[in-house]
């Protein structure tokens, strides 16, 4: 019972609890200041002091009470602002795992310009250029493409949303790679930025397409139409290496001798 009277006497603004309070604090002392006679125990006689101690309590409790919400509103602001600075903290976390210490290649370009935004440390070390050299470079710098075309691709990703494109990218050595790019609209600060996922397929190219080849002597037509040895084309145009030897067929008809010794061995 007296838990649920201080919690409920909590409740109670200051201005009514200090107007109550005051104005008996001020009637007593009316009282012992200014004793009247036996006799006189008229109610007029406490109307000054009550109304007096009441008027007082009450605009010392309306502050009290002011202030106490300014102090509430306070902590609810300063709250807020610790949870948003938290939950800036932990995106700036997931930032820094995703994007800067990822072993994944990501750049940043402008929609707009095609010019590189922003680029993660893998980037600069796949392509040999500082973060600051790159931030300068328009993507067509990167690719062997000329720059109308890669700003034609970048349109296309932009409005198609094309999310996968195929090119070969200019390292600062001089080198040259087979890149994958996957890519996806994003929009920071209002600017409109294509996000890309750069995948180096050099060493794992594949043949794909209608490839020409000679019925009888099983060599393969380049696009400057000149025949080439099946493992020349395939060797120039993957990274597959060959090995020489027979199957059992050829060696028993081109080499009968020696494909009997081995069976017999």
């Amino acid at each position: 019972m007296t838990t649920e009277f201080a919690l409920t006497l909590q409740k109670i603004s200051y201005k009514y609890k200090l107007s109550i309070l005051l104005a008996i604090v001020f009637t007593c002392l009316s009282r012992l200041v200014l004793p009247g006679s036996v006799g006189e125990h008229e109610l007029f006689r406490y109307f000054i002091p009550v109304l007096l101690g009441g008027t007082t309590g009450y605009f010392t409790g309306y502050f009290l009470d002011y202030r106490q919400k300014l102090l509430l509103l306070s902590r609810r602001t300063n709250s807020r602002l610790k949870k948003k600075l938290q939950e800036q903290r932990l995106r700036e976390a997931w930032y820094t795992a995703l994007f800067k210490k990822s072993h994944s290649i990501f750049i940043l370009i402008n929609s707009t310009t095609g010019l590189i935004e922003e680029a993660n440390p893998s980037a600069c070390e796949f392509y040999g250029y500082s973060i600051e050299q790159l931030k300068k470079m328009h993507l067509s710098e990167l690719s062997t493409l000329p720059r109308e075309v890669i700003d034609y691709e970048i349109l296309q990703a932009k409005i198609e949303g094309r999310q996968k494109l195929f090119s070969r990218h200019k390292l600062a050595s001089g080198g040259e790679r087979d890149v994958d790019l996957f890519s996806g609209s994003i929009v920071i600060n209002g600017t409109s930025l294509l996000f890309l996922v750069v995948s180096d397929i050099t060493d794992q190219k594949v043949l794909q397409g209608i490839i020409p080849v000679c019925a009888h002597c099983k060599q393969i037509r380049d696009n400057e139409g000149g025949w080439n040895q099946i493992e020349e084309y395939i060797q120039r145009h993957s990274e597959a290496r060959f090995s020489h030897g027979l199957c059992p067929a050829c060696a028993q008809q081109h080499y009968p001798s020696l494909f009997e010794h081995h069976n017999n061995s």
